[in-house]
């Protein structure tokens, strides 16, 4: 009786409504027996007293479900695969395109890119230029710049994002208002954190009348599920990065770190650098404040030679708890902008430094030096001799002796050794 229900009830899942049950149950029955007498018999193998035949009868099984008019009706309604739609070019067809770029000679347009250097080689204060060169469309090292809106995703930390590019706005008298930072990681390899950006993405572009030309990802290893140092899981973030370029129709730039031997390239897979259209490493110069940026890869044209750039301290309007004004790096633009205030000031303070009798002034005595005619020093005036000093401390050219966590007319002012 037990028996009957289960053939019934399978009997009714394969067949019904199509075939009667009183059709197919003699089937099933065959097919119970069937396979109990395989069972015995691929047990008896092991014992060396049976061999399955090579004419074995097919089981009852396959030849009631090849029959059956639900069988043939599922062969009939396979649904066909539709081949995609296949482009070819014929020959050297599509040889005379040229390469468009985002900033000329460097970053391609529609491209993957990739700049490395080890920890504290100011690659982040590179790549921030860069972004803000784009932004603003302003020429970027005498290359011309195509400008639109830039993604910064600062997945190491928005703070010193956000003061680096103030930075910029200070050195270049010029807002920066098409650049927009991501203040946290996100991983391109997650469906959900992809389709977050995606629609992000979007949404900026809709409401504020914008085309996104640039994606900065700073770093890789803030935006990575996995093993860097695997294929495999490089591969499926490569694939991430082409898929969110395709989406939004533009250039990405991964900034990376080195291995422990940084002359053997970027950290990780070999993959990550095939892929990639441009490559780029960044230099420190012997612990200065000046890098070299060398191009070691562009795919589709010639790579551009190695470039200096040279960076400078710059006070940003705002204090910490003791009352010191904060500061940040910006890259000095020699060939494009005339001195600023602050170098100005910085040549006469080493020039008054250097006619004292013991190469060394101090704050009170700089301070009737500059403003010979006033008591007092508006708060601008302050701040500009500040800038000046910052600046030839950044650079090594002067050592200041502090008395105080404040600084007070008789710290002590000197030429460096």
């Amino acid at each position: 009786m037990l028996m009957k229900k289960i053939v019934k009830g399978v009997t009714k899942s394969l067949f019904a409504p199509v075939t009667p049950v009183e059709v197919v149950a003699p089937t099933l029955a065959e097919e119970a027996l069937y396979q109990a007498n395989s069972s015995f018999q691929q047990s008896s193998i092991n014992y060396g007293y049976w061999e399955i035949p090579n004419n074995a009868p097919k089981k009852p099984m396959d030849n009631a479900l090849k029959t059956s008019p639900t069988s043939r009706r599922m062969r009939n309604n396979t649904p066909k695969l539709i081949p995609k739609t296949l482009r070819f070019l014929q020959g050297s067809e599509g040889y005379e395109r040229s390469v468009y770029w985002c900033i000329k000679n460097y970053i391609p347009t529609n491209s993957l890119g990739l700049l490395y250097a080890p920890s504290a080689f100011l690659k982040s204060f590179v790549a921030i230029d860069l972004a803000c060169s784009v932004a603003e469309g302003v020429e970027w090292c005498g290359n011309k710049v195509s400008k639109g809106a830039v993604l910064y995703v600062a997945a190491e930390g928005a703070l010193g994002t956000s003061r680096r590019i103030r930075g910029w706005e200070i050195q270049n008298k010029r807002t920066v208002r098409n650049l927009f930072v991501l203040d946290h990681a996100i991983y391109l390899t997650s469906p959900e954190d992809m389709s977050s950006l995606q629609n992000a993405i979007k949404m900026l572009e809709e409401s504020n009348g914008i085309k996104f030309d640039l994606i900065v990802l700073d770093t890789l290893a803030r935006t990575f599920i996995g093993d860097e140092n695997t294929q495999q899981d490089m591969s499926k973030f490569i694939t991430a990065c082409d898929s969110l370029k395709t989406e939004v129709n533009c250039s990405i730039l991964l900034v990376h770190h080195t291995g422990k031997d940084a002359s053997k390239g970027a950290r990780g897979s070999s993959a990550l650098r095939a892929a990639c259209d441009c490559e780029f490493q960044v230099q420190r110069i012997d612990g200065s404040t000046s890098v070299n940026v060398i191009c070691t890869k562009q795919k589709d044209d010639e790579e551009a030679k190695p470039i200096k750039l040279d960076f400078e301290t710059v006070l940003l309007d705002i204090f910490d708890e003791e009352h010191n004004e904060l500061e940040t790096l910006v890259k000095i633009n020699h060939s494009t902008q005339s001195p600023t205030i602050g170098s100005k000031l910085a040549n006469e303070i080493l020039e008054h430094i250097e006619a004292q009798p013991q190469k060394k002034t101090t704050r009170r005595m700089l301070r009737e030096f500059l403003y010979p005619n006033k008591a007092r020093l508006e708060d601008k005036e302050r701040k500009q001799i500040q800038r000046a000093l910052k600046v030839l401390l950044g650079t090594k050219k002067i050592m200041v002796t502090k008395l105080d966590t404040k600084p007070q007319d008789c710290d002590e002012i000197r030429l460096a050794d």
